[in-house]
């Protein structure tokens, strides 16, 4: 499972994570190192990790005074550490972006209010 989570390394307005969980049962879990710490914001709100087209996606939300939904895209996982592919939705009414299937095709559904 991805989470919102933050490093103990760098600046502490940057220590913003994806963080991953692991459990076998659901109910007793183990914390891992961060899925993807670029050390670029706070915490990383509500990530999503999908896959469209053949490639990788990871959306984040950065919820400083900025709003912003970052995404990454990277052909596989290991990927995310070195891609080049990233940017951000910048408008404050989109404060977190998810991912869900309609009449099978993926979309991405803005969540927030104006």
């Amino acid at each position: 499972m991805l989470v919102c989570a933050t490093t103990n390394d760098g600046p502490v307005a940057k220590r913003g994570c994806v963080g991953l969980a692991k459990s076998h049962d659901l109910e007793k879990w183990e914390c891992h190192p961060p899925f993807y710490a670029p050390n670029i914001c706070g915490p990383m709100e509500c990530p999503d990790l999908f896959q469209l087209g053949g490639r990788w996606y990871l959306v984040f939300s950065e919820f400083t005074e900025n709003l912003q939904t970052h995404y990454r895209v990277a052909d596989d996982f290991k990927g995310f550490l070195t891609c080049s592919d990233t940017g951000c939705f910048k408008r404050a009414a989109f404060l977190r972006c998810e991912d869900c299937w309609r009449r099978g095709k993926e979309i991405l559904i803005r969540i927030g209010s104006d």
